[in-house]
């Protein structure tokens, strides 16, 4: 190989390296850290973050992080704001401990599995979320492995009012669908329309 050949060689090979580091730090860069989860000892955290983002669509899920249909449901929800990327979405999933195994070590590694900045996190070890969310919805159990969307407005006046849309997967309850990701998405993209 000619010594003017071989430079261009190695330019362009150092070229190379140089756009992926680059390109690799930009990635970095952009991708939101490992999820991270908050204590809940009362409600009122939840309440003032909800009210935080009045001007957004929320969604609430209330998951066990071991229990087999919350995860599918949590995949579920996860799919979805792959689909829904507008940053007019937040997200808060709320795991309780419901089911044999349930640890906030466990909600932890949950929250690992998918990161995504519209979304935070959180550990209910005394069930308070369930507890309130069981009066609002007007259910005979502690409300968990459910799905809730509110509109704009919602918590303006922080309290936890009914939400405008909502699933579960709970044996039994008959006050809303069980959820389907299709419906549950394209409710999402309606409440979303509604905004200005």
């Amino acid at each position: 190989m000619k010594p003017k050949t071989r430079g261009r060689v190695i330019a362009i090979t150092v070229l190379g390296i140089l756009g992926t580091v680059f390109v690799t730090a930009l990635a970095r860069r952009d991708t939101p850290k490992p999820g991270t989860i908050t204590d809940l000892n009362s409600t009122e955290l939840l309440k003032r973050r909800l009210q935080q983002d009045t001007d957004k669509v929320t969604l609430i899920a209330l998951v066990s992080p071991v229990c087999p249909l919350c995860r599918h449901g949590f995949t579920d929800v996860q799919s979805v704001l792959k689909n829904v990327s507008d940053d007019r979405l937040r997200v808060h999933i709320v795991f309780l401990p419901m089911y044999p195994g349930d640890s906030k070590s466990r909600a932890q590694t949950r929250a690992e599995e998918f990161n995504d900045a519209r979304v935070s996190y959180y550990w209910d070890g005394d069930k308070l979320t369930g507890k309130e969310w069981q009066k609002v919805l007007d259910i005979d159990t502690i409300a968990w492995d459910v799905y809730l969307l509110y509109g704009p407005n919602s918590y303006r006046d922080g309290s936890s009012g009914k939400p405008a849309f909502w699933m579960h997967q709970l044996e039994g309850v008959t006050k809303a669908p069980c959820l389907n990701k299709a419906e549950f998405e394209s409710k999402i993209k309606e409440l979303l329309a509604t905004l200005k």
